[in-house]
């Protein structure tokens, strides 16, 4: 199983508007080809644009306002969102 952590990043209105990742396990850097140095600390929309438009974004911002956990399969080609 892959697993990310993500810090939310909120506007001044408290507002999720972003993810930074804090977070990645070994199955996940093999799959997505990335070094903690690499992603740890970066934006997930900066990473992987689609969330915004997909439905993803949303998704993440439910978790963040309600603190109820989800759990859901993604497809990822080349470290995206397919």
């Amino acid at each position: 199983n892959h697993i990310i952590a993500f810090d939310t990043v909120r506007d001044e209105a408290g507002q999720a508007v972003d993810f930074r990742y804090v977070m990645q396990n070994e199955a996940t850097r093999r799959a997505r080809h990335t070094t903690d140095e690499q992603l740890l600390g970066q934006r997930l929309l900066d990473q992987v644009p689609v969330v915004r438009t997909n439905g993803e974004f949303e998704r993440f911002r439910r978790v963040a306002d309600t603190g109820q956990s989800d759990r859901y399969d993604m497809a990822y080609a080349h470290g995206g969102l397919t």
